[in-house]
C-alpha cells in the first residue's frame, strides 16, 4: 500500500500524466469492460487535480488531455467504419485514425473550454459546492454534445451502469442526465470526509431503490406483456464490404434464407438492418422468391430503399401474399456510417471517395408503428435507440420496441459492445421491452428494467414468444 501511495503521489506531481491515467481509467468504466468503480475513481482524480491547478490555461490543458485520452480510447471503433467501407486499406486506416484523433480532439476541446471556467470560478469554495456545480457543468456538456449529434449520445456517465440494473431503476424518475449527474456528483464528493459520506449515501440510496423495484418485478414477461406472438429471430455476420458486392450478396441472402426455417410454425420472422441488400420495392421477382422461401405469416427485414432522388435505410414488413404492407425509414442517421459530416466542404477527390454508403437521407418525422397480429412494435433502426429523446420516437401505446441494427461496421472494435450496453440503459429509460435483432452484434430481448431475458450471438437463430 505504501508503494502504491508513493506511485500515486508521483503521478499527481505530474498533472498531465495524471490526466492520461484518468482518461484511460474512465474508458474502463464503459463496455466492454463495465468496471464502473474505475470510472468513479477517474472522475474523482480529475476533480482533485483540476481544483488544485493554478492558471486558467493549465486547467484547460489538463481537462483537454483527460478528455482526449478518454475519447481516443473509447471511440477507437470508428476506425472500423472506414475499414468496413473503403479501399485501399492503407487509406481507410489513415482516414479512420485521422477521424478518431480529430473527433477526440474536438470533443476534448469542447469539454475543456466548457469545464475550465467553472473550475476556476469554484476554486477556493467548499468541496460540496464544487461538486454540485462541477457535476452540473459536466452533465450540461454531455447534454449539449448529445443533442448536437443525437445518434452520438455515446458513453454518457450513466452508461457505466449498463450491467447494473439496480441503478437503472432511477431512470424513469431522473432521466439519463439526472442519473449521470448523480454519478459525477458522487465522484467529486469523494474528495472530503463529509462528501464521502454523502456519496456513499447517494449511491446506496439509488441502489436500494433499484433493488426494491426489481424485487417486485417479474423474472420475465408478465401475462399482461405476453401477446401470444411467436417470433423467429435470425442474426448473422457478413463482412461489410462483401455484403454489398454483386458477386457475393446473393449467396449471403440465401444463407439467411437457409437459416430462416424454424422448427415450428411462427407468426413473425425478423432479420436485421440491411440483411437484404437489394431494392425490394423495385424487384417483383425477388419479393416472390423471398416469400416462397419463408413460412412465417409476417416477414420483417431491413433493406435499402430509393425514391424521390434519395436513398433510405428502411425496415419492411412483407405479408403472406408477398406484398410489402409497411415501411419505416430511419429518421436519425449515424455520422461516418450513413452520412459524412461536412462532406460537401471537402476536396472533390475525397467527396468521390466517400460516395455510396455515406449518402443516406433521413426519413419523415411522423411515421406509424408496425403491427403484427394486433401486437404493436415501435421500430427504431440502429443508432436511433441511442437518442436521448428516443421516447419521442416511441408510441406510448406500443407493446414493444423493435430495434434492428447492423453492428458489422465496427466489427473487431468496442463499438458493438458499447451499442448493446446503451440499449439496455434505454430499455429501462423507456420502460419498454426491447427486441433487438443484430447483424454482427448481439440480438436480445431486454425487459423494461434493462435486464437481458434472451440473447443470440452472431449467426445464431432462435424462436421466442412475445
Amino acid at each position: 500500500m505504501t508503494q502504491l501511495k508513493g506511485v500515486c503521489d508521483r503521478l499527481r506531481g505530474t498533472p498531465f500524466l495524471w490526466a492520461v491515467l484518468c482518461g484511460c481509467l474512465y474508458t474502463l468504466g464503459f463496455a466492454p469492460f463495465n468496471l464502473w468503480p474505475l470510472a468513479l475513481l477517474a472522475l474523482w482524480g480529475v476533480a482533485s487535480m483540476a481544483f488544485q491547478l493554478q492558471g486558467f490555461w493549465r486547467v484547460v490543458l489538463f481537462v483537454f488531455v483527460f478528455a482526449f485520452c478518454h475519447y481516443l480510447t473509447a471511440l477507437n471503433w470508428l476506425i472500423g467504419s472506414f475499414l468496413a467501407m473503403y479501399d485501399p486499406l492503407w487509406l481507410a486506416w489513415l482516414l479512420g485514425v485521422v477521424c478518431v484523433v480529430v473527433l477526440s480532439a474536438f470533443l476534448a476541446a469542447f469539454m475543456a473550454l466548457f469545464l475550465a471556467p467553472a473550475v476556476r470560478l469554484l476554486q477556493g469554495r467548499g468541496v460540496l459546492v464544487q461538486g454540485l456545480f462541477f457535476a452540473s457543468f459536466w452533465v450540461a456538456f454531455e447534454a449539449m454534445r448529445s443533442f448536437l449529434v443525437p445518434t452520438f449520445a455515446w458513453n454518457l456517465p450513466v452508461h457505466v451502469w449498463a450491467d447494473s440494473p439496480e441503478f437503472l431503476q432511477a431512470l424513469p424518475h431522473v432521466g439519463l442526465f439526472g442519473l449521470s449527474f448523480i454519478f459525477v456528483l458522487s465522484a467529486v464528493w469523494l474528495r472530503c470526509p463529509v462528501g464521502r459520506v454523502f456519496s456513499v449515501l447517494l449511491l446506496v440510496g439509488v441502489y436500494l431503490n433499484g433493488l426494491a423495484v426489481l424485487s417486485n418485478a417479474p423474472d420475465g414477461l408478465t401475462e399482461k406483456d405476453e401477446k401470444g406472438l411467436s417470433v423467429h429471430v435470425v442474426s448473422g455476420y457478413v463482412p461489410q464490404k462483401e455484403k454489398w458486392q454483386k458477386q457475393t450478396k446473393w449467396s449471403y441472402l440465401n444463407d439467411y434464407l437457409e437459416r430462416s426455417s424454424p422448427p415450428e410454425e411462427v407468426d413473425l420472422l425478423i432479420w436485421p438492418e440491411t440483411a437484404v441488400t437489394y431494392y425490394v420495392e423495385r424487384d417483383d421477382a425477388l419479393r416472390d422468391y423471398l416469400r416462397q422461401k419463408t413460412t412465417a405469416e409476417a416477414f420483417v427485414f431491413g433493406a435499402p430503399s430509393y425514391r424521390l432522388g434519395g436513398y433510405y435505410n428502411s425496415l419492411y414488413k412483407m405479408d403472406a401474399d408477398g406484398q410489402l404492407s409497411f415501411r419505416y425509414d430511419k429518421r436519425y442517421l449515424v455520422p461516418f456510417g450513413e452520412y459524412f459530416p461536412f462532406q460537401n466542404w471537402m476536396p472533390a477527390f475525397l467527396q468521390k471517395f466517400l460516395q455510396g454508403q455515406s449518402s443516406y437521407s433521413s426519413g419523415q418525422a411522423d411515421q406509424q408503428g408496425l403491427m403484427v397480429k394486433g401486437v404493436v412494435f415501435a421500430p427504431l433502426i440502429c443508432g436511433e435507440i441511442v437518442l436521448p429523446f428516443a421516447a419521442d420516437l416511441v408510441d406510448g401505446d406500443a407493446d414493444y420496441v423493435l430495434n434492428i441494427t447492423n453492428d458489422a461496421w465496427f466489427r473487431g472494435f468496442w463499438g458493438p459492445a458499447q451499442h448493446f450496453a446503451i440499449v439496455k440503459v434505454q430499455a429501462a429509460l423507456l420502460q419498454k421491452t426491447v427486441l433487438r435483432v443484430a447483424h454482427g452484434g448481439t440480438s436480445a430481448l431486454i425487459d423494461a428494467y434493462g435486464r437481458v431475458l434472451w440473447q443470440l450471438v452472431d449467426g445464431e437463430q432462435g424462436v421466442l414468444s412475445l
